[in-house]
Order: C-alpha cells, then sequence, then structure tokens
C-alpha cells in the first residue's frame, strides 16, 4: 500500500501543471511553491483521514482525485463525477496512466440529472477544484448538501470578484476575451461571484458555516482572487 501511495504521489506531481493552471484561469499560472500552498491550505479545510467519503466534481481534470486517493485509504471512498461521456473518458484516461489499479480505485460516475445521482448524506467531503464557475451555484448547493453527512465540509477553489466597481467592466472584457479570442463560450458564459454572494447562496442551502480565504494578493484592486471556501453542514 504505501509503494502504490507513493506511486500516486510522484505521478500525480505531472498533473500539478495542469490543476495550476485550471486554478488560475484568466491569468498567469500557480508556481510550484504558490500551488503547494493551496494544497496545504486544501487539506487543512477539508480534513481529508482515512475511511472518508469523498466526492470530487471534476470539471476538468482529475488530478484532485488522483490527489485524494491516498489520503482516504484504507477504508476510504473517491467518487469522481462528470458531466458528459467525453468528459468521463478523458478523466478515465489520465487516471489510466497511473495503472489499471489506480484507475479501478476510483469509483466513475457521471451526472445526467439536476439532482446528483447519489442518496442523503453518503459524503463526508464535497471538492470542486476551479469549477463553481461553471455551476448552477444555487442548485448545486442543495444537493451539495443533501448529500453531504452531518459535519459534512464543501470545499471549493474559485476566483471570486472583489466587489468593486470594476467588476462589470472586468465581466464585459473576460466574455469577449473568451467569446473571441479564445473562442471557449462555456468559458465565455461562466459566472463569477464575490465572496459576499456566494457566502449568501451557500448559506441559503443550508450550509451553518462558510469560511473563504483568499490565496494570494491581488494584482490590481479590481482583480479575481483565487480564493478556497469551506461550508459545513450542521448536525
Amino acid at each position: 500500500m504505501k509503494a502504490m501511495n507513493i506511486l500516486v504521489d510522484r505521478k500525480a506531481r505531472t498533473l500539478e501543471r495542469e490543476v495550476s493552471l485550471r486554478a488560475s484561469q484568466w491569468g498567469s499560472p500557480l508556481p510550484g511553491t504558490a500551488f503547494r500552498a493551496w494544497w496545504i491550505r486544501f487539506l487543512e479545510m477539508a480534513d481529508v483521514k482515512p475511511g472518508a467519503r469523498v466526492l470530487d466534481i471534476a470539471c476538468g481534470t482529475a488530478g484532485m482525485a488522483l490527489h485524494l486517493l491516498r489520503l482516504v485509504e484504507p477504508g476510504g471512498r473517491i467518487v469522481c463525477l462528470s458531466f458528459t461521456e467525453a468528459q468521463m473518458e478523458r478523466l478515465r484516461a489520465e487516471a489510466r496512466l497511473f495503472g489499471l489499479a489506480i484507475e479501478s480505485k476510483i469509483e466513475w460516475r457521471m451526472a445526467t440529472a439536476p439532482r446528483l445521482p447519489f442518496e442523503d448524506a453518503q459524503f463526508d467531503v464535497i471538492s470542486c477544484a476551479a469549477g463553481v464557475r461553471h455551476l448552477n451555484v444555487p442548485h448545486f448547493a442543495r444537493e451539495a448538501h443533501r448529500v453531504l453527512a452531518t459535519q459534512g465540509r464543501l470545499i471549493l477553489t474559485e476566483r471570486l470578484l472583489q466587489g468593486t466597481s470594476y467588476d462589470p467592466l472586468l465581466l464585459k472584457m473576460r466574455w469577449a476575451f473568451y467569446r473571441y479570442l479564445r473562442r471557449d463560450p462555456g468559458e465565455a458564459d461562466a459566472t463569477l461571484y464575490t465572496a459576499d454572494h456566494l457566502a449568501e447562496l451557500l448559506r441559503a442551502a443550508g450550509f451553518a458555516q462558510v469560511f473563504i480565504r483568499g490565496l494570494e494578493r491581488p494584482r490590481f484592486r479590481w482583480w479575481p482572487i483565487l480564493s478556497l471556501v469551506r461550508a459545513w453542514k450542521a448536525s
């Protein structure tokens, strides 16, 4: 088991660059030291221990699930949720690079309806790295609250607006950039939130405690800040 964990740890480093690029969308990638700081803060907030049941909302890469796999063993459960068959195949192909034994340790599920395909209180932790802007947050937050066990944690990573008068201009520029230069309609139509707005939506979904921490100094007064979000489901 120790040898397998070392294997996952070493090979997962090859995905760190991609994870950091996605986490810092529309900006420069996180350097190695910043990524390690982000990962340490994530672990502190998620408090993932052996035996934990973890659902990873994989919006772009299987890297998070692979990192978490070695933390939940023995006795834990990792479920990687995708939204299309093409996305699922891409994620499984990533995991397959680490060997079939690693791929088989992760449960691969696809959401084909607005309701998450799980019974109530199935998970201790739900994670979503750099994908919040692509979700219908009010609905997703309610579903996350439903499938989390009591004292479960929802851990999110996303760039959050600073809530300044520059936000409307920034959003217009971002939309044009992705629509016409990058030709990425999915990213162009993404929704960015302020910390206050996101916290309000999470509380409205039933989460009793929401903590948001910025992970970097803003480059400008108007630049979205890469942040970690933790929401607790009370007893």
